[in-house]
């Protein structure tokens, strides 16, 4: 393989490992925004055997609730590539409800995202393009379950590789997910998510995610999540995907009281 063949490469998977991303810890959206005048910081860690980035640390991912029926959204993960440590690309993002019943527990939503071409190419922890992505968003819930379902189209951007656009397909992922109820403030977590590749003539994905939150308290969740892919010998990955982290739920604006 030339260099600039491999460098074209890890552009590419690079560009798969700092893609769009949903709210911590699932693939898979809820439907209701986060409420009018509160706000949720998500902290983790990830880890992706099959990608360049190894490991992510969200630094920074902060959802932030306008009324009952919008957010917008922002994070910068901080990443550790191939030898490599430092700042990824920003998202900026934002989800209104479209319609829902009174306790904003059942509905469907609009999501629109962009990733920011910020984070250094060379040092493989950008893409070196901007991404947008738009979500629809589905949920039920019943007494002791609810059940998510998923689809969003991604504007993939050109990245430039020695000095011309490397070639880049646009991307197409369904995911449904379901969160059920279990003792001691634990709700258990099933996710199933298939993504069509950025990279021309490769495979896509499909894969399987399973994991836990447990509420702390009030303001404080734990998240868990590990995966793999479903396909034979891991077709179009990945081989393991792990999440641990936690969720900070506060006030968005000092109380008048």
């Amino acid at each position: 393989m030339t260099r600039a063949a491999a460098a074209c490469l890890a552009a590419g998977l690079l560009l798969l490992a700092v893609g769009l991303e949903a709210k911590p810890p699932l693939s898979t959206v809820d439907m209701p925004p986060t409420k009018a005048e509160q706000a949720e910081l998500f902290l983790g860690y990830q880890y992706d055997a099959d990608r360049i980035i190894g490991r992510s640390i969200p630094a920074a991912a902060l959802y932030l609730g306008l009324s009952d029926r919008d957010e917008i959204s922002v994070s910068a993960p901080y990443l550790s590539a191939d030898g490599h440590t430092g700042f990824g690309d920003v998202r900026l993002g934002t989800k209104y409800m479209i319609n829902g019943n009174d306790k904003r527990d059942s509905g469907i939503s609009a999501a629109f995202e962009a990733k920011l071409a910020n984070a250094s190419q060379s040092a493989e922890l950008g893409s070196g393009a901007v991404d947008y992505q738009g979500r629809l968003i589905a949920q039920q819930s019943w007494k002791k379950m609810k059940a998510y379902l998923n689809y969003a189209h991604t504007w993939v951007g050109l990245p430039t590789i020695n000095g011309a656009p490397a070639a880049r397909h646009n991307t197409n992922s369904i995911s449904a997910a379901t969160e059920t109820d279990a003792p001691g403030n634990v709700k258990v977590l099933a996710e199933m998510v298939w993504t069509t590749s950025a990279i021309p003539d490769t495979p896509y994905s499909l894969s399987a995610n399973t994991g836990l939150r447990y509420k702390v308290g009030d303001n404080l969740e734990l998240h868990a999540v590990m995966g793999r892919s479903l396909r034979e010998a891991n077709t179009g990955g990945p081989r393991m995907l792990a999440y641990a982290g936690l969720k900070f739920a506060f006030a968005s604006l000092p109380s008048d009281h």
